[in-house]
């Protein structure tokens, strides 16, 4: 792609577009850029006709002919060496703690595992905390995020070579040496190739939030996350589910790409203490209840089926008002937005997984009550912990779990053990599997198992 660009633009253009980003492509420009695009379309066809319609494996983006990373990023000139860790995101010494991958918390919008790890690090005020490339690479994308109660928040990602990437959220700001040699565009993400040394300051956090004050040490906290597209996660049925997060189904254990005794002191660091220590994100058992579930109608992670339905369907499918909120979904193939989904495009999603730090836990989340909608606060422990849903099949018939709340929905990061008997859930949850991939639920508020007799007219349909 980057190589129909130079072709085509001027050099000045060229530079400034897509290099520095220090100014938008003028309406002829345009007009260039998307030739590219469609001959890229038309190469992409031609590559696709010999691929069995019912394949649900993504590209392998390590592969050499690839020219484009998950991230939307040029893999022009990117390596094929072994990639190694070998500096800690932050400098040890301020490093609190580490939350591992695989955490669901519904206020968030974090309704399936997180495909991130969170790390929480002591600050003396704004800039305190230097977050570092984590080995050598290549700054190539950077995004901003919703700002935070009037802070900038950044998204960085970094290549490390054609399949390894390493990316930061919440970074407050970039260091000077960086903002020196780069314009990021007010309305758009910047793309660029800039060298970054191991160990050398990407940005910086530690100006805090009105909800991290307060306490006896300051601290905050940034998502760290590394992706390899030489790994497809086995516990994600269908991967395409994922095509508009497609690094999520590469998600890897940063811990592993490090050697001793780096590695040993930033897994001390886990509040994970099981393995993988970096955490687990992908469940799926075909057949099984345990995993990632789409409401009927929304089809997949990003809920498409809604974009597909339009906007006068999305009661009805959902059952209940989105609200106005809305963003657009677009369809890499055809190189446009095909409509809009609801910005909580994870009301659709159900999940039957586990707990973070310890896989002993059940825990069941849905999208619907991720903001505590009807009274209930996703996600939910089940009394006397089961059944576990790894073991619940077609066969199993209509199970009943007994909810109660987990303070994975308020943030608080303090061990829970299983619920016993006495404690009082906040209603029953009655699940069962259709077929492999199908399954029927409904929740109801307020009553206990033994009062539970069937589904209702109000029971949703969701699918693998």
């Amino acid at each position: 792609m980057e190589a129909c660009f130079q072709e085509l633009l001027s050099q000045e253009a060229f530079q400034a577009i897509y290099k520095s980003g220090s100014r938008p492509p003028t309406e002829a420009e345009k007009t260039l850029v998307e030739r590219c695009y469609k001959t890229r379309q038309s190469e992409t066809s031609g590559k696709q006709q010999g691929t069995s319609p019912n394949s649900q494996q993504p590209s392998d983006t390590s592969d050499p002919s690839t020219t484009e990373s998950v991230f939307g990023t040029d893999l022009t000139g990117c390596s094929n060496k072994a990639t190694k860790f070998d500096a800690p995101p932050v400098p040890l010494t301020q490093i609190v703690h580490i939350e591992p991958m695989g955490k669901m918390g519904g206020i968030s919008g974090h309704i399936t595992p997180t495909d991130h790890l969170y790390i929480r690090a002591t600050s003396t005020g704004p800039k305190s905390i230097p977050v570092q490339a984590i080995a050598d690479g290549y700054l190539v994308k950077i995004t901003r995020m919703p700002d935070r109660e009037g802070l900038p928040d950044w998204r960085a990602i970094i290549e490390h070579s054609c399949s390894v990437f390493s990316w930061y959220i919440h970074l407050d700001t970039f260091s000077d040496t960086i903002l020196q040699q780069i314009t990021i565009p007010p309305d758009r993400p910047w793309h660029g190739r800039l060298p970054l040394k191991s160990g050398e300051p990407v940005g910086y956090v530690g100006e805090l939030l009105s909800y991290q004050q307060g306490f006896d040490v300051d601290t905050d906290d940034f998502d760290w996350a590394v992706t390899d597209t030489t790994t497809v996660l086995p516990g994600f049925i269908i991967p395409d589910h994922y095509h508009d997060e497609a690094w999520k189904i590469h998600s890897v254990d940063p811990f592993d790409y490090y050697d001793d005794p780096l590695k040993s002191a930033l897994r001390k660091l886990s509040l994970r203490t099981a393995e993988p220590i970096g955490g687990k994100i992908d469940f799926d058992i075909d057949g099984r209840l345990v995993g990632n579930w789409f409401l009927d109608g929304t089809r997949d992670y990003f809920a498409t089926g809604l974009a597909e339905a339009g906007e006068s369907a999305w009661a009805e499918i959902l059952g209940m008002d989105p609200g106005n909120c809305k963003t657009p979904v677009w369809d890499d193939e055809l190189r446009r937005d095909i409509g809009y989904t609801p910005c909580a495009y994870w009301l659709g999603h159900a999940v039957f997984a586990y707990e973070y730090r310890d896989h002993d836990i059940v825990l069941i989340s849905l999208g619907f009550h991720y903001d505590g909608w009807g009274g209930a606060q996703t996600p939910w422990m089940v009394l006397n912990n089961g059944p576990d849903p790894a073991q619940v099949s077609v066969d199993t018939g209509q199970v009943k779990y007994e909810l109660v709340e987990s303070n994975a929905s308020t943030g608080d990061l303090a061990k829970q053990e299983p619920p016993s008997g006495n404690q009082v859930p906040i209603g029953t949850l009655l699940v069962e599997m259709l077929d492999a991939r199908s399954i029927k639920v409904e929740l109801f508020i307020g009553m206990r198992a033994d009062t539970v007799d069937d589904f209702t007219e109000l029971a949703r349909i969701y699918r693998r």
